[in-house]
């Protein structure tokens, strides 16, 4: 962070990492040591607040003053949404060349 500010590491996982803030400062961010990626997402009392990148592609995210825990999510598409839209593709696909060929045929 620009600021010093105390924190600890409560939990940390694959996909979840937690972190118990004590920020002193008003207008306070920290830079954390890994890449931005979308499917990164930040809570703080339970409410999603906005991670973004810094010039070096590394997440950052303001620090609101106050003691509070900051968790950090990886949440990755649904894949059934994913399949569900694949398959619906390639139905479309499958319609319009059948349809093409019926075409040729006359």
């Amino acid at each position: 962070s620009e600021k010093q500010i105390n924190f600890s590491l409560e939990e940390t996982s694959d996909q979840r990492i937690i972190f118990k803030i004590n920020n002193q400062f008003k207008g306070n961010k920290a830079v954390l040591k890994f890449a931005y990626h979308p499917y990164w997402h930040a809570y703080m009392n339970n409410q999603e607040i906005v991670l973004r990148t810094n010039s070096f592609y590394l997440t950052e995210v303001d620090l609101p003053k106050g003691e509070y825990l900051l968790v950090l999510e990886y949440q990755p598409k649904n894949y059934i949404t994913l399949i569900i839209s694949s398959l619906a593709f390639i139905t479309i696909i499958i319609i319009l060349i059948a349809g093409h060929k019926k075409n040729k045929r006359k």
